[in-house]
């Protein structure tokens, strides 16, 4: 069992940090009932006198008294589910760790002064941090926690660097509604299952490079293994190793290709430029279309989470692997309180739009794939906010 008390700070912060997602997503009742539990937990793991207690009962008291109707409530739209996974997997953690005996005084009398002055240093700057969420705030409160701060320690000097490192940091703003004006190109009637690099050439044309379909399906990489039916088994490629089959036709075998070998024929084009964006939020997707960079993604056909009976398991020379049939791939290109848009290579009329839950359960069903592109003179730091990289 881990008795620092830097791990439960560290996990304190995580946790608030979490609750304030919660609340900027709109769920203002549960972030409610998650800050007051995060107070009871840090009372009991950290003392009734911890310095710490006055800011989490501060951002309580926020939460219950200003409700987020008009601040970003559909923005950061994880599923509410997964909002509550994160939170109780922090607590979890936070249940079989215990402060030992000498790391801080628990039944200090009140006005006790906290003497562990490298601690403060690190709970100062964590609460700086967890408050950059608050950033259109921050500067109303800084007053505040820096007198609190002063109050607990008054010998410690005061890290001006550090503060002004978080006043100077820019939370990306996301606007109500972007929709992309991306070119368009359709699979067919050349690649019937060529979904995947015509998606890829929508993205590059949009980058401004001239390319085309054809072109990259002759450069992705391959993945040459034949199709096999053996004793009701399908011995198969990996489409995370390369394309799988044949793409130009559909009276051969054939399925389609994942994103690594999209991404590495991406780089030939843009090199040091192309960011993967595979096993991330979906709201990173949000924060590079409001930067106007669209971003080539895998789903399926029908933009909703399938069946079992959708899938089947296939033997490959690395080992099995699940698919399905309905794999697709599209370039998606805009958003708004409701829908995603994007252009479906295999329907002629751009910036289709899909409901966002739908077209988000679908993607994430299919392994959260996604590559998109840093413009040239941008950084990843101009597109994302810290807690996304």
């Amino acid at each position: 069992m881990r008795n620092t008390e830097n791990v439960i700070l560290q996990e304190l912060n995580k946790l608030n940090d979490e609750i304030f997602r919660l609340y900027y997503s709109g769920y203002h009742k549960e972030a409610i009932n998650e800050a007051n539990n995060l107070l009871s937990i840090a009372k009991n793991k950290l003392g009734q006198q911890h310095p710490s207690l006055s800011i989490f009962h501060d951002n309580l008291k926020y939460i219950r008294t200003q409700p987020v109707e008009n601040w970003r409530s559909n923005r950061v739209n994880m599923q509410l589910t997964e909002k509550k996974d994160r939170i109780d997997g922090i607590k979890r953690e936070l249940r079989f760790t215990e402060i030992s005996e000498g790391d801080v005084t628990l039944s200090a009398e009140a006005g006790t002064p906290y003497q562990n002055r490298k601690l403060i240093s690190i709970l100062f700057g964590l609460a700086l941090i967890t408050q950059v969420v608050l950033i259109t705030f921050y500067f109303q409160f800084k007053d505040i926690y820096l007198n609190r701060y002063q109050e607990y320690n008054p010998s410690a000097m005061l890290n001006m660097e550090e503060i002004n490192q978080v006043e100077n940091f820019i939370i990306p703003e996301l606007r109500e509604k972007v929709i992309l004006e991306a070119p368009l190109i359709l699979q067919y009637p050349e690649l019937p299952r060529g979904c995947e690099v015509t998606s890829l050439a929508m993205l590059l044309q949009y980058a401004g490079i001239d390319i085309d379909k054809m072109t990259l399906a002759a450069e992705v990489k391959k993945d040459p293994t034949p199709y096999q039916l053996k004793n009701g088994k399908v011995f198969f490629g990996n489409p995370y190793n390369g394309y799988v089959g044949d793409m130009y036709t559909l009276q051969r075998p054939g399925l389609g290709v994942y994103y690594g070998p999209i991404l590495e024929l991406a780089e030939t084009y843009m090199e040091n430029r192309v960011v993967n964006l595979t096993g991330g939020s979906f709201d990173d997707l949000y924060y590079f279309i409001n930067k106007d960079i669209p971003v080539w993604i895998i789903t399926n056909s029908r933009y909703k989470k399938l069946g079992d009976n959708h899938f089947q398991t296939w033997e490959t020379p690395t080992g099995p692997i699940r698919i399905t049939y309905r794999l697709h791939s599209v370039l998606v290109t805009g958003y708004d309180d409701n829908y995603i848009y994007f252009n479906d290579p295999l329907v002629n009329s751009k910036n289709r739009k899909i409901k966002k839950e739908d077209f988000e359960d679908a993607w994430v069903q299919m392994g959260r794939q996604a590559i998109s592109y840093l413009p040239e003179g941008k950084t990843l730091d101009m597109i994302l906010p810290n807690d996304n990289r």
